[in-house]
């Protein structure tokens, strides 16, 4: 078997002639990207060609009747996703005829996400050390990019890496459920990318909330709250109930929130609007002040809107009703010793009002736009650490607190039971 080059015009043949064979190409290198190569073919007549790649090439043209006039056939190359030159060699049957073609290295792609990670829910009853959550995300680049998952959750001040046995796979099966930031950072000789940070939200129970709370990284202060909802139409039968609906900041030692408040005497129904400092002796003795119905009134399916904001020493209360048209502000100085300004909540609330045996029942309460701003930087619910809380009588739950949103500012309460 022998080789040689032919100049025809202005291409260049490889041809490689075996004992009854020939096959040329006038192609013989390709860029990255491949292409379409033209294999130019001649055999004894009678007999049956076929061809072969070395590597293999899907989709190669079928067997076909040799003739000794040139016969051409197309064949698609792959790209190469390589950072070395590939060559592929063709090889015609009968005679052993071959064509070499060669398609360059790749240019090295820097990491870029193809699939984000999503939040994760899940239940504080779960058992630490069995999966409670689940987390994927996926990349692409050349070469591939290596992933390593990072968290960041309240008792830290920056993101580490995770150390569980997959925290450098695609997916990420948590075994713990707190709450907790996560991301995915997927590198490779070109550069970096970090996946959207996602949350992994627990549920517990309380004896008097439902909904969402944020929680503060060290060092840090909720600035500000805000959120609209829907007042709940109430199904007023026998006995004192009342529900609240509010957003406020913090938990503990004080409580600053707006809200409004649907209520049950009997078969009567009470609703109204309010702001409190609770605990802050300086405001109303640390609780509710009702806003006058006669020129704030409520109404079953009005649209509410609340804030609640703080600076230097300042809190700013918002309500307003834009069904009726009204809204409502005051301006109050902190809380000596200053509030903690830890957390941040979204709640359908059952006060500790003396003869009040239980939630009103109520159609669903939704929020919408629910947003919080952590040393001035606002943000989604999920944008810090969100648990979910549940109320709960005699053990068991209550209230059932919907998913978020894809934005993580939206949810739904729905009262299940007594």
């Amino acid at each position: 078997m022998a080789s040689a080059i032919v100049v025809v015009g202005a291409a260049v043949l490889v041809l490689t002639t075996g004992a009854t064979s020939h096959l040329t190409t006038a192609t013989d290198s390709l860029s990255a990207r491949g292409g379409k190569v033209t294999l130019v073919a001649s055999a004894p007549d009678g007999s049956t060609c076929r061809l072969v790649a070395t590597p293999a090439i899907a989709a190669l043209p079928g067997p076909w009747p040799c003739s000794s006039l040139n016969t051409r056939r197309t064949i698609v190359v792959p790209p190469n996703d390589t950072l070395s030159v590939r060559r592929y060699t063709f090889t015609l049957s009968p005679g052993g005829a071959r064509a070499n073609v060669t398609v360059a290295a790749a240019h090295p792609v820097a990491p870029y996400i193809t699939r984000q990670p999503v939040n994760a829910f899940a239940s504080v009853a779960l058992t630490p050390g069995t999966t409670v959550a689940r987390f994927t995300a996926r990349a692409s680049g050349l070469p591939r990019p290596r992933v390593q998952w990072f968290t960041r959750q309240p008792s830290f001040a920056s993101w580490y890496p995770v150390t569980l046995a997959d925290a450098t796979s695609d997916t990420l099966n948590v075994t713990y459920p707190y709450p907790a930031l996560y991301k995915a950072v997927f590198t490779n000789s070109a550069g970096s990318v970090s996946s959207t940070p996602v949350a992994l939200v627990p549920d517990h129970l309380d004896a008097a909330w439902s909904g969402y709370e944020d929680v503060a990284s060290p060092g840090s202060r909720f600035t500000a709250v805000s959120g609209s909802w829907k007042v709940p139409i109430p199904s007023c039968t026998t006995g004192l109930t009342t529900e609240y609906q509010w957003v406020g900041i913090d938990e503990y030692k004080t409580v600053e929130q707006v809200g409004t408040s649907t209520g049950c005497v009997g078969a009567t129904a009470g609703l109204y609007a309010w702001y409190e400092f609770w605990g802050n002796p300086a405001v109303n003795k640390g609780w509710a002040v009702v806003l006058a119905a006669n020129s704030y009134p409520v109404g079953a399916g009005d649209v509410m809107t609340g804030s609640v904001h703080y600076a230097s020493g300042e809190w700013e209360m918002d309500i307003s009703d834009t069904t009726r048209g009204w809204s409502f502000s005051k301006q109050l100085s902190d809380s000596s010793p200053p509030s903690a300004r830890s957390t941040a909540e979204w709640i359908v609330e059952k006060p500790t009002t003396p003869g009040v045996t239980r939630l009103t029942t109520t159609t669903p309460v939704s929020f919408t736009d629910a947003s919080a701003s952590l040393d001035g930087t606002p943000g989604p619910i999920t944008r810090w650490y969100p648990s979910i809380v549940t109320e709960k009588a005699s053990g068991r739950a209550v209230t059932s607190v919907g998913r978020l949103n894809s934005s993580g500012s939206s949810f739904t309460i729905v009262y299940t039971g007594p």
